[in-house]
């Protein structure tokens, strides 16, 4: 009975690191969430403001000239020029209001990633073409930034690779080193099971391998 007793402490124990995963997961994801917002709300406010502004100063001044001259052909000319103008600002308006676009730029988000770690040279390979959810985009920048500080805490490597590519139907990241494992615990820390919860989270299958290099090996399903 005792026994019995300890695995249903365990599996309480197990249960809750699961959900708490997962509440990390998501409080990462809102926050990078909400700090891409914070920087597309700028741009849009920027283009907003400035061409705008300047686009509504064009219209004013046209329409002044429209006054000042007497010249049939030039005021049809000024009314033409003038419609050009609102036209653009309207097309503006729609584009800023109805910007759908994913927030997140995955390629230069992997290469900033490649070109601030200092401990190897990275060999980044992106050959994705497909549009990917802001959440999975998420997801894949947090996996490899844990799969970077993994090789730095635990790696003696002097090569890494990143692999992003697109097949048929799925998504395969790999990320790969060349080293010897410093210390033995990289395969069974709070920032594996971070990834392994993402990567379920996406219904994808994650393996590790640790011959000739510490390799982890992702496939993703498209949505």
């Amino acid at each position: 009975m005792q026994a019995y007793s300890q695995i249903d402490v365990l599996q309480a124990i197990n249960n809750r690191a699961h959900a708490e995963h997962q509440n990390l997961i998501r409080l990462q994801d809102q926050q990078s969430e909400s700090q891409l917002m914070a920087e597309r709300k700028r741009i849009v406010s920027e283009i907003h403001d400035i061409l705008g502004h300047h686009l509504s100063s064009a219209v004013i001044q046209i329409g002044a000239l429209e006054y000042t001259t007497d010249d049939p052909q030039m005021q049809e000319t000024l009314v033409q020029v003038k419609g050009v103008l609102n036209t653009s600002m309207n097309n503006i308006r729609t584009v800023i209001h109805e910007e759908r676009s994913s927030t997140v730029d995955i390629e230069r988000e992997l290469q900033a990633l490649a070109d601030s770690f200092t401990k190897a040279p990275i060999y980044l390979l992106d050959q994705n073409t497909r549009p990917l959810p802001d959440q999975y985009a998420h997801s894949i920048i947090h996996i490899v930034r844990e799969g970077l500080a993994n090789i730095n805490k635990h790696s003696n490597a002097s090569q890494v690779q990143i692999r992003f590519i697109e097949s048929l139907n799925k998504w395969h990241l790999l990320i790969a080193d060349n080293g010897h494992l410093v210390s033995d615990d990289s395969h069974s820390g709070i920032g594996i099971m971070g990834m392994e919860e993402r990567v379920h989270l996406m219904k994808g299958s994650m393996h590790i391998s640790k011959e000739r290099g510490f390799h982890i090996f992702i496939t993703i399903p498209f949505e």
